[in-house]
């Protein structure tokens, strides 16, 4: 069962829209980000050199 789709309400000053490719790159960060909030984990302690470029990799567009 699949969530119900909040593309374009309104919940009061927070807005919900699907993002799109011009999202990307805060995309990117916001993943990254959240990585870095479990670096003191054993899983994502030692991210690779690349991350960055493996983080814009993984990300494909339909």
């Amino acid at each position: 069962m699949s969530a119900p789709s909040t593309a374009g309400r309104d919940h009061g000053s927070l807005s919900v829209r699907t993002a799109t490719l011009d999202d990307l790159a805060i995309v990117i960060e916001l993943r990254l980000a959240l990585l870095a909030e479990h670096s003191g984990s054993p899983l994502y302690g030692r991210l690779r050199e690349d991350v960055r470029e493996r983080a814009a990799g993984s990300i494909v567009p339909n």
